[in-house]
């Protein structure tokens, strides 16, 4: 899958972990067979992700929310309480992941206020 996506997007950057179980000897054969720039992305980065911070914010609204008797009932509110995530919220968090990433990166295995 990888290597189509490579070719279909040259130029493009790969986020990846550095951890060991993620350095499979092939993986790393491709990526400098393709020439595939990659950004190191920190084993301990849980929360540099955009998209967590979205989940948590839908986790902690669905806890406070009663339960719901039909699976088609829960989903019709999920839908309207992602809908109703501030557009502001998530530019905010798209746009400070490269603060993020470096307070992260620069203190390995340390804590930072992002963590």
């Amino acid at each position: 899958m990888l290597p189509l996506h490579v070719r279909a997007n040259p130029g493009m950057m790969l986020a990846r972990d550095y951890v060991s179980c993620h350095v499979a000897r092939d993986t790393l054969a491709m990526i400098v067979a393709n020439n595939v720039n990659h950004l190191r992305w920190p084993a301990t980065s849980l929360n540099i992700n955009p998209i967590d911070h979205l989940l948590d914010l839908l986790k902690r609204k669905v806890r406070v929310q009663p339960l719901y008797p039909n699976p088609r009932e829960f989903t019709h509110v999920f839908h309207q309480m992602w809908a109703a995530i501030p557009q502001q919220y998530v530019y905010r968090h798209i746009l400070s992941m490269s603060t993020r990433y470096l307070a992260v990166d620069a203190t390995p295995r340390g804590c930072t206020k992002y963590l």
